[in-house]
């Protein structure tokens, strides 16, 4: 059983396809084809049903996946290891991380982009999720680190506070939607998201304005509900940093509603691993992202 073999055997389970993973590795079909077949010899069992119209996993195959997956991880994270050890001057290695909507969409990119002048063979995969999923694929160890909007508690599991955001009640600039009577169009986040959550507590505090809102929409990120609310769909409670935008451009205009409202706000969190073992070019950026947040506060 070689490397090779277990990342060809990959390629084709991800495509579902012998030519499709031809392809992306640079070679041609029947060499894929050879080194599944010799994989499947050396392990001593068939792995995967081949048919005209795509190529599916046998029982067994679906068990030899996880430990393939599992077995190339470890193999990456020991190269890793190794490299930092011989030049640990230089940071080398690839950090997952996953945030929540409003960080991933508004807050990590440019601070990503910040610490990759300065350490330039580092890469990035950022993973977008609601803080519950977040804070379980961290403690599975499938994220280095993640930021969440809302805390999970777990066993294992860490959180440091970054910062605070405001949330505030969004409207379109162009219809009046408090108008006295009138049923009021409301958009929500998801299930799980941290702001969905906060809006739930809102509107226990705006028990007057709750009685006359009507779900309307359900959408996957603060992007998603800025989006809405500026095309006149119903109003929302989002991120602030999410609206400063649209809000510039008077694309939405905010709700002033209480002294209640003006004090919405959630906190962002880091969530680590208890005890987990980070890499160095992990530890480095988790560093800078902290001291990055700390002066935008």
């Amino acid at each position: 059983m070689q490397f090779k073999q277990l990342e060809t055997f990959i390629e084709v389970v991800r495509n579902k396809s012998f030519t499709t993973a031809a392809e992306n590795l640079f070679v041609s079909q029947p060499t894929v084809s050879n080194q599944v077949a010799e994989l499947e010899r050396s392990v001593g069992a068939k792995l995967l049903k081949r048919s005209t119209r795509e190529v599916e996993l046998t029982e067994v195959g679906r068990e030899f996946l996880k430990y393939a997956e599992d077995i190339l991880k470890r193999r990456d994270d020991l190269q890793e290891l190794v490299d930092n050890f011989n030049r640990p001057e230089i940071l080398h290695g690839s950090i997952t991380i996953g945030a929540s909507s409003a960080p991933a969409e508004y807050i990590l990119p440019k601070i990503m982009a910040d610490f990759s002048k300065l350490e330039n063979n580092i890469s990035f995969e950022l993973i977008g999720a609601d803080s519950r999923e977040i804070a379980y694929k961290v403690l599975e160890e499938e994220l280095e680190f993640g930021i969440v909007g809302s805390i999970y508690k777990r066993t294992g599991l860490k959180y440091t506070e970054l910062m605070s955001d405001r949330l505030i009640l969004i409207a379109p600039t162009n219809r009046d939607f408090l108008e006295a009577g009138q049923k009021i169009p409301l958009i929500r986040r998801e299930l799980g998201s941290g702001t969905g959550r906060e809006l739930e507590f809102f509107l226990k505090q705006e028990s007057d304005l709750a009685d006359r809102l009507q779900s309307i929409a359900i959408m996957p990120s603060n992007q998603a509900v800025v989006e809405a609310v500026a095309a006149g769909l119903g109003i929302s409670l989002v991120s602030g940093i999410a609206a400063k935008e649209a809000l510039e451009s008077r694309r939405v205009q905010e709700i002033k509603l209480s002294a209640t409202a003006d004090e919405a706000s959630r906190q962002f969190y880091l969530v680590d691993k208890t005890n987990r073992q980070k890499s160095a070019a992990s530890e480095a950026f988790r560093d800078y992202l902290i001291k990055s947040i700390a002066n935008l506060a």
